[in-house]
């Protein structure tokens, strides 16, 4: 499902994009997903500093110019690593430098329903009213039935004040048919209110993660070209980082 589009974004941007194999729910709650994410953030910064050998990155990478991107969870996941890579001395991840993060269609909530959930039709299969509840359902950690995690509502009640920290350059890039739309736009406003540095881009007329949609890409030339100004969007902020 992500291999066309990811291999598009490489071309485009001249990347190397390293992707993760975390863990996943229901077998592995959360934290584990964003364990893993952390994990390999560590097993780079261990390829960057010599201590495990991977010829291919070692050559090619630079470490000093890496920007974290995420879609829909992964884009919550991209949230939670600079908060852990945050918590630690500046030259934690040393040589690697982290200069931006990007978030597309992230999988944020409140504890009650958004405008936009009440009110979007759901028109797109990859996500509806009901697959938000049985994710929130299936991947919250044991325990915890309030739709108010600081994992899936990082500006939330049980989140950290995400004024006390330093966050990188970040991209938002949001759908203005997703069905969480109201909740990502709340994350950004809290992002900015904190001080931080947030660049929201609206993609019109498509739901969440309609970039997927591989079939869609090829016989809808809406999908296509909006495909097509999102990663013109991510190549532009990317390289905007460097």
């Amino acid at each position: 499902m992500y291999y066309h589009f990811y291999t598009r974004l490489v071309n485009t941007s001249n990347l190397i994009c390293v992707s993760v194999d975390y863990r996943l729910a229901p077998e592995h709650r959360l934290p584990a997903a964003c364990d893993d994410s952390f994990g390999a953030l560590l097993w780079l910064r261990s390829v960057a500093r010599g201590e495990i050998e991977e010829s291919w990155l070692s050559r090619y990478a630079d470490f000093s110019r890496c920007v974290l991107v995420g879609d829909s969870t992964g884009g919550n996941l991209v949230h939670q690593v600079l908060l852990r890579t945050l918590g630690n001395p500046t030259d934690f991840l040393h040589p690697v430098c982290l200069r931006g993060g990007v978030s597309i269609h992230p999988g944020y909530v409140t504890s009650e329903r958004s405008k936009s959930e009440m009110e979007i039709a759901p028109d797109s299969a990859l996500l509806t009213l009901d697959m938000v509840d049985k994710f929130l359902k299936l991947s919250a950690p044991e325990g915890f039935t309030s739709r108010d995690h600081p994992i899936t509502n990082p500006m939330g009640p049980h989140a950290p004040p995400l004024k006390d920290l330093k966050f990188p350059r970040m991209l938002v890039a949001i759908a203005d048919r997703d069905l969480i739309r109201d909740t990502e736009l709340e994350y950004c406003e809290a992002m900015k209110s904190a001080g931080h540095d947030v660049e929201i881009f609206i993609s019109e007329s498509v739901g969440h993660s309609f970039y997927l949609n591989e079939i869609a890409i090829k016989n809808d030339p809406h999908i296509a070209q909006a495909t097509s100004n999102l990663i013109h969007t991510l190549d532009h902020f990317i390289k905007s980082c460097f």
